[in-house]
């Protein structure tokens, strides 16, 4: 089963997609935390990514915007994917919100890498929510995104 997601290029630029497709590839290709990239169209005002359908809901659908609302073993598997994708992989997502994050049969994944990049070399934290959500294991959502 697919699902293609439609981005159009006079709202988002060009190397932001592109580095949006490059980092949920990578990870797609490495880690089983979001769905597979299967192909690409690119079109001269927008660009197609379709992806395996996960057959789930997003946390916001199954529980709620409230994160006192998401079970304990959800937050733990959410610090699992963002401390692993910082850590391991150099990457910052900072769009932790209810709406990024699936649970499909118990197992949380994670989509719409639209707001995340590579950090620098030294892996040193640059946005603040993403610092303290890693080393102070807090259950927030990005209040940036709501």
């Amino acid at each position: 089963m697919q699902h293609t997601k439609t981005i159009f290029h006079n709202k988002t630029p060009l190397n932001k997609i592109l580095l949006e497709i490059e980092l949920q590839k990578y990870v797609s290709e490495n880690y089983d935390f979001c769905p597979k990239i299967l192909s690409l169209e690119h079109f001269e005002d927008k660009t197609n990514i379709t992806m395996e359908k996960l057959q789930g809901l997003s946390l916001a659908e199954k529980y709620s915007d409230n994160p006192s609302d998401i079970p304990s073993f959800v937050w733990t598997q959410i610090h699992y994917i963002i401390s692993s994708l910082f850590y391991n992989e150099g990457i910052e997502y900072i769009d932790i919100s209810s709406y990024n994050f699936m649970i499909v049969k118990d197992k949380v994944y994670i989509i719409d890498f639209g707001h995340a990049y590579w950090c620098n070399k030294n892996k040193q934290i640059k946005n603040w929510f993403l610092k303290d959500f890693i080393e102070n294991e807090i259950n927030e959502f990005n209040p940036d995104f709501f």
